[in-house]
């Protein structure tokens, strides 16, 4: 743990069933075998473009660690080495072997405050569905969506951290019983019901984010450090 960090299991917990395949639904050994595969996500080849480590915070290992990455498709000067989780999530779980995307998706996810394991199951969730032809080209402005397919998960993410795409805030239901509609009748939540609308514009205007979009405000942003997300959102 303390040479590799988590990304010691990449490849293991790919090939003897620990990790989600194929959106759960295959098998390591079978759809993520390690020579086509899993393999090309080794953590030797991550630590090879390791330039420095660092501890978190109450952590004694020590083992996360600052990457440059200055070949291939996705230079990045600096970023987070992506942890097992996230290489699982974008590797296995959707049968993607191209490790430079999972340093990009890793960057950008990180940039943009989003959960990468959330995001990955989302993302496989989406390719399942292409698979099965209950989503189509059409729906995602052309782009094949198949599994593995590196550059179209990148094109998804892009839209995901903009809220467009395939599913934007105005388009999203509640299940209203999760918000008490109809009200229990009985135990302690009896008769409580929850105003959605007050909610969500409560938290946006305490998170300075746009109430009708859902982005983060421009000024929040700049606040944050984050001048290259706020010139991506608001130009």
């Amino acid at each position: 743990m303390r040479n590799f960090g988590t990304i010691v299991t990449n490849v293991l917990s790919a090939e003897n069933g620990d990790s989600p395949v194929k959106n759960w639904k295959g098998a390591g050994y079978k759809d993520f075998a390690i020579p086509a595969h899993s393999g090309n996500l080794d953590a030797q080849l991550i630590i090879d473009r390791q330039a420095r480590k660092y501890h978190c915070f109450s952590w004694a290992v020590g083992c996360g660690g600052i990457c440059r990455i200055t070949t291939g498709r996705y230079l990045l000067e600096e970023t987070h080495k992506p942890e097992y989780e996230t290489c699982c999530a974008f590797g296995a779980l959707i049968l993607n072997n191209d490790l430079d995307s999972i340093f990009k998706i890793n960057e950008m996810l990180n940039r943009a405050g989003m959960d990468t394991i959330s995001a990955g199951s989302s993302v496989a969730f989406a390719m399942e569905c292409y698979e099965n032809g209950i989503l189509t080209r059409k729906d995602r402005d052309g782009v094949d969506l198949r599994w593995g397919n590196a550059d179209a998960v990148i094109d998804l993410l892009e839209k995901m951290i903009r809220r467009e795409g395939l599913q934007t805030p105005k388009h999203f239901k509640m299940n209203p019983r999760g918000a008490g509609q109809p009200p229990l009748t009985v135990g302690p939540l009896k008769g409580i019901k929850l105003d959605r609308d007050r909610l969500k514009g409560d938290f946006l205007r305490a998170m300075q984010w746009d109430a009708k979009s859902g982005a983060p405000s421009k000024k929040k942003l700049d606040e944050l450090g984050l001048q290259r997300i706020a010139r991506d959102l608001h130009g």
